[in-house]
């Protein structure tokens, strides 16, 4: 006997998951250590740091990224919101096909 499941839970939740997941490993394949921030109810997602590459100290850059799918555009508040964080901002949104736009806000 075949046992269907049902998926639960938000839909779009999940795909926002889903594409939180796939620029965290972005992230880290850059060299950077990411968290991510469930629930998404802070100004980023993500938040990524590593080594300052160009600095040659031990600085760290620090980098905030909020993620969008499709269309998904971010509004001024939550801009605004990004800007007040320190270090890079970005707003990254994931396109079909899988292409990622990274639209640097600070």
């Amino acid at each position: 006997m075949t046992r269907i499941t049902a998926k639960k839970g938000n839909p779009n939740y999940r795909n926002g998951r889903r594409a939180e997941y796939e620029a965290r490993d972005i992230l880290i394949s850059e060299g950077y250590a990411v968290m991510r921030a469930a629930g998404s109810k802070g100004a980023a997602d993500l938040v990524g740091v590593r080594a300052d590459q160009a600095a040659y100290t031990d600085q760290l850059e620090v980098l905030w990224v909020s993620c969008k799918r499709g269309t998904g555009r971010a509004d001024a508040a939550q801009r605004d919101r990004l800007r007040a964080l320190p270090g890079r901002c970005e707003v990254w949104t994931r396109q079909r096909g899988g292409v990622w736009v990274r639209e640097v806000v600070k």
